[in-house]
């Protein structure tokens, strides 16, 4: 297996001779090309996973002087030495796995449940790795929020777990609304400004969202993973192609879901407190003296990962929406409003 996904002006290669799951791969993630527009960004990120047991297997040995790095990779605690990172799961999805800083590969030697379930790449692996500590190295960072755009206003839904950020994201796209993300879109900071890109992969619903939402069904792709969630993938979804454009989130919006509210409540949300969230939430600091001895990357990465965490809210207007399921259908006039 073979195979290469575009992340606008990151290619990201991933390899195998003893594995196949390109067949996921090619249902649920789509490329984007970008490298016109931001030329001076690209840069290349390869992937390789084997079977444990495989003749074809890497060697990857733990660090034996590894420091904590403060982070997890694919669920596994992850340490740092001379350049090489390492995290490693030992339970039912079996995995082992590098980060060589210089050589810009990424290696995994897996087993388990990995083996059995070639949907379990995506949720476990693949979707991890875009999300992990690794692309801020590529000047691209992951936010946990919802990001949609629709006429030049382009909305960050955020909120903590259950407040409802993937069904009110489909409601807006009921509304119009092209989805760069519903869980993890990915930022950039470019002149001065931070852009939201596209996530370029699926839907992750529940079971009631697909009840409340009927249309979803026919684009289920797969089981429900370990987090109870199904796959559905967008590719006949979107209203029109801006979700393959940079935009600038004029709109923060914190979702808060109440179950004994009336009459849904939006009142404007603190910019200082909106920042320190997303430090709280998204920042990442290599502490550890081995890190601090060299200004690139690890100092850089911290700027770069500050800068853009200031610069996400910079010019956007920031509110707290207060909701109740019943007012779902509300949404979209709600935010049309602000």
């Amino acid at each position: 297996m073979n195979l290469e996904l575009l992340l606008h002006f990151l290619k990201f290669d991933i390899q195998s001779n003893s594995l196949d799951f390109k067949r996921w791969i090619d249902l649920l993630y789509v490329s984007n090309d970008l490298t016109q527009t931001f030329p001076d960004k690209c840069a290349s990120l390869k992937l390789i996973v084997e079977s444990k047991d495989s003749h074809e297997a890497s060697i990857i040995k733990p660090p034996a002087k590894g420091v904590f790095a403060e982070t997890n990779l694919c669920t596994g605690r992850c340490y740092y030495e001379e350049g090489r990172f390492f995290a490693s799961h030992h339970g039912d999805y079996w995995h082992e796995i590098e980060y060589d800083l210089q050589t810009h590969t990424i290696r995994a030697n897996v087993a388990g449940k990995y083996l059995s379930n070639n949907q379990a790449f995506l949720s476990h692996m693949i979707r991890p790795i875009l999300q992990s500590f690794i692309l801020p190295f590529y000047r691209i960072k992951t936010l946990h929020g919802a990001v949609l755009t629709k006429s030049g206003r382009t909305v960050f839904l955020s909120g903590q777990g259950g407040a409802g950020k993937t069904t009110s994201a489909v409601q807006l796209m009921r509304a119009g609304y092209d989805l760069l993300s519903e869980d993890g879109p990915l930022f950039i900071t470019e002149n001065g400004s931070a852009y939201a890109l596209s996530s370029l992969d699926f839907l992750h619903v529940t079971e009631n969202t697909l009840r409340l939402f009927p249309e979803l069904n026919p684009y289920v792709v797969g089981q429900k993973d370990h987090r109870e969630k199904f796959a559905v993938g967008m590719s006949h979804l979107q209203n029109s192609n801006a979700w393959t454009q940079p935009h600038r989130v004029t709109h923060y919006i914190q979702l808060r879901r109440q179950s004994d509210l009336s009459v849904p409540l939006v009142k404007p949300l603190n910019r200082n407190l909106v920042h320190r969230d997303l430090i709280n939430e998204s920042m990442i600091i290599f502490r550890q003296p081995s890190f601090r001895k060299k200004t690139h990357p690890f100092n850089d990465y911290t700027e770069f990962v500050f800068d853009l965490l200031t610069k996400v809210i910079h010019g956007a207007e920031t509110y707290e929406l207060e909701y109740a399921d019943q007012h779902l259908e509300e949404i979209p006039e709600l935010i049309s409003q602000l």
